[in-house]
């Protein structure tokens, strides 16, 4: 693989095989920098999102070929997110723009999609009921009960991201020690009221999309080898609607297949309506990863063809309190309909009222009265995950006595499923 500028050229096949040219708008070559990075990646979506336009990111790539360390980093080389939130509220903390706001509320959530089901990574406490995709026809798409904690600090943040990071499905794998077996959606929410009342608001994505990936090659099986046929499943999902977009389905009135998978389904307005979004193609400079390398590069090259439609959001003053009353309208028709007849399923009216109550208090914690309740809350989850996680430790007392050495004894132990 050869960069030169922002062209990138691949050789599959051996010495006399040719060569295949791409251009893209940005290629940063294996030597790049994760500062580098996120300069030219990660903080022109800050800066649109501060200007209220939405913003999606995500890494696609096979298995191993550095998704997860672009977008989340290590300890001591911090990732995209990571840094996108220390810039964040730095502006948060002293706001040097033009026309600064007079107050930034930032809420989190982070999700997983594990086997085709969504998972709350802030919150993995059992559920009643199952996370699902929702639709509002005025607010777009969201997941109703999905945990969104009030963040008012990097501190807060960094705390909460290495939370759901911990939680995350991960395995060994033959191509990768810590093989990601989800996609993940790490979401901020903005909310910034402006000189005159105005309110802004904007929403940031960042996705760290699972690899795709070769059982033969991975030496999975079992288990494994189910997360890697329901991840392959929902990147094909994700080439189908991509390459419909492409070709201009959704001006054409032909059917695009957001709901064939929840990722597809999740990202539906990054992929096509109101998100100024931006794709991370990671290849592999491996001789062995060539052919994986060059559809990544193709799949790419077919993302550059989607056209998105980003506008910004801004509400008057009084806005938000007529919206909230129009829910609670809603809310009030729906409940009606649910207990006369109706030709609506029952179980479609109660997830439309589910999700309008969900909206209700997202909404008046965001934009309304009720954002020291909303931090209060979090408070909360911070003490439930402390709880949490010390239950799934093991004590060191415990590890010695099962390995059968002395707690003093210096020993090394594989905790590994696999």
């Amino acid at each position: 693989i050869r960069v030169d500028g922002n062209q990138i050229s691949i050789q599959v096949g051996g010495p006399a095989a040719e060569w295949r040219h791409f251009a893209f708008d940005l290629c940063l070559p294996q030597d790049s920098t994760q500062e580098s990075l996120y300069e030219q990646v990660g903080e022109p979506i800050l800066g649109n999102a501060l200007e209220g336009f939405n913003g999606t990111l995500f890494a696609y790539g096979q298995t191993g070929s550095g998704k997860s360390f672009s977008i989340m980093g290590n300890e001591t080389d911090k990732g995209v997110i990571p840094r996108l939130l220390y810039r964040l509220f730095a502006v948060v903390e002293g706001d040097t723009r033009p026309s600064p706001a007079n107050e930034i509320r930032i809420t989190m959530s982070f999700l997983e999609i594990y086997n085709e089901e969504i998972n709350d990574l802030l919150d993995p406490r059992p559920r009643a009921k199952k996370l699902y995709v929702h639709q509002h026809p005025q607010l777009g798409i969201y997941v109703p009960n999905l945990t969104e904690a009030a963040a008012t600090g990097v501190v807060d943040s960094l705390r909460l991201l290495d939370f759901g990071a911990k939680i995350r499905a991960t395995a060994q794998t033959n191509m990768n020690s810590t093989s990601s077996r989800s996609h993940s959606v790490c979401t901020l929410r903005l909310v910034q009221v402006l000189p005159g009342g105005a309110i802004r608001k904007s929403s940031i994505h960042l996705c760290d999309l699972a690899g795709s990936e070769r059982a033969k090659k991975t030496g999975a099986s079992g288990q494994r080898m189910r997360e890697g046929a329901s991840i392959n499943a929902s990147l094909s999902v994700l080439g189908q609607v991509i390459a419909k977009l492409a070709s201009g389905a959704e001006r054409k009135g032909v059917h695009v297949p957001f709901r064939q998978s929840k990722l597809t389904h999740l990202l539906t307005d990054a992929l096509s309506g109101n998100s100024v979004t931006t794709m991370l193609a990671n290849v592999s400079p491996a001789l062995s990863e060539g052919e994986e390398s060059l559809s990544t590069l193709r799949f790419a090259e077919s993302v550059k063809k989607v056209k998105t439609k980003p506008k910004v959001t801004e509400l008057g003053p009084e806005e938000p309190k007529q919206m909230l009353k129009t829910l609670n309208a809603e809310i009030e028709m729906l409940q009606n309909a649910l207990v006369a007849e109706s030709t609506m399923v029952p179980k479609q009216i109660e997830m439309a009222i589910e999700g309008a109550e969900y909206l209700q208090r997202t909404l008046s914690a965001q934009a309304g009265d009720q954002w020291a309740e909303a931090v209060q809350k979090t408070r909360d989850l911070e003490a439930m995950q402390q709880q949490l996680l010390a239950e799934r430790c093991l004590p060191l007392v415990d590890v010695s006595r099962l390995a059968g050495v002395e707690a003093n004894a210096p020993y090394l132990l594989n905790v590994s499923d696999d």
